[in-house]
């Protein structure tokens, strides 16, 4: 999809890293997988995220196996460094705010096997990449992953982010994340990338091809998409929501075919970066505020 650029959001100088592990607060601690179960089955149908603490390797591993078990759509991902994971729950809303922006990509879906390992373990949203990267190698992780958020705190999604970039070595090139944000009628796009940080070793900046030694996570880009419509939104029947109502701040959302593909687009092909237009950024803004419930 192509078209032409708007003004750019600038990006908040406030927000010059990602979240550290630190900055989640879990909402539960593990106390038994059934426990756990029965907490997820209590939870509001529109709730889209949990955060649990105290859980241990072992404990993240029966927490997968009675997901399997109990054929659960759950996303999960494990930070054993902070005894956390967070379990994400595929609502409408959820799951509309991530695949509007995967269907403009050709990828399969970003999921790692769930061992629980050393680097944790993570299933992502959407994404995907290559099976053979640029240099000819085989690669176990995507180039691109999207994380969505409902009533998942944007920090969380920060911190998902964070996780991908380091336990991949930065092999995961590029991150978006999509925040809807329910009480101002908002949809929060932030794209991620990576920039070379300094060497600690010798003061001095290194490139891209250090296999992510000293890469930093970089807000790219942020893109804003609001109601600008009658208010209040929720007294405005579903089918009079028109695409045309969502004001766009920040199009078009850039994938650089170098980041999805882990190499040069090839002369003479039609390979080129993927431009998310202001248009089709209405479009998934209208299908997300149009679901079943209504009032998002």
């Amino acid at each position: 999809m192509t078209t032409t650029a708007t003004t750019a959001t600038s990006v908040p100088a406030s927000v010059a890293s990602l979240d550290n592990y630190s900055a989640l607060a879990p909402q539960v601690h593990f106390n038994g997988v059934a426990t756990l179960f029965k907490t997820l089955a209590a939870l509001p149908a529109d709730c889209d995220g949990l955060e649990v603490g105290n859980v241990s390797t072992k404990a993240f591993q029966d927490i997968d196996a009675e997901r399997d078990r109990r054929h659960r759509r759950l996303r999960l991902m494990f930070l054993p460094n902070t005894g956390c994971a967070i379990i994400t729950i595929p609502t409408l809303h959820h799951e509309r705010a991530h695949m509007g922006l995967y269907a403009q990509n050709h990828f399969g879906a970003a999921t790692l096997p769930t061992s629980g390992g050393n680097a944790g373990s993570g299933e992502g949203d959407s994404g995907g990449g290559p099976l053979i990267r640029g240099d000819g190698s085989q690669v176990p992780w995507p180039t691109f992953v999207i994380e969505s958020g409902v009533t998942q705190s944007l920090s969380s999604l920060r911190v998902k982010a964070r996780w991908w970039f380091e336990a991949s070595a930065y092999r995961v090139k590029v991150i978006v994340l999509v925040k809807v944000i329910r009480t101002t009628h908002v949809v929060h796009i932030e794209k991620w990338t990576t920039a070379a940080g300094p060497d600690p070793r010798r003061g001095a900046t290194v490139t891209r091809a250090s296999h992510g030694a000293h890469l930093v996570p970089t807000m790219e880009q942020l893109v804003v998409v609001r109601w600008a419509g009658s208010l209040p939104l929720p007294q405005v029947p579903r089918l009079d929501r028109s695409h045309s109502d969502f004001q766009v701040e920040g199009a078009p959302l850039v994938l650089h075919f170098e980041e999805l593909m882990d190499r040069e687009p090839v002369a003479g092909t039609p390979e080129q970066d993927v431009l998310i237009s202001e248009w089709y950024l209405q479009i998934v803004a209208q299908e997300i505020w149009t679901s079943d419930r209504g009032t998002a």
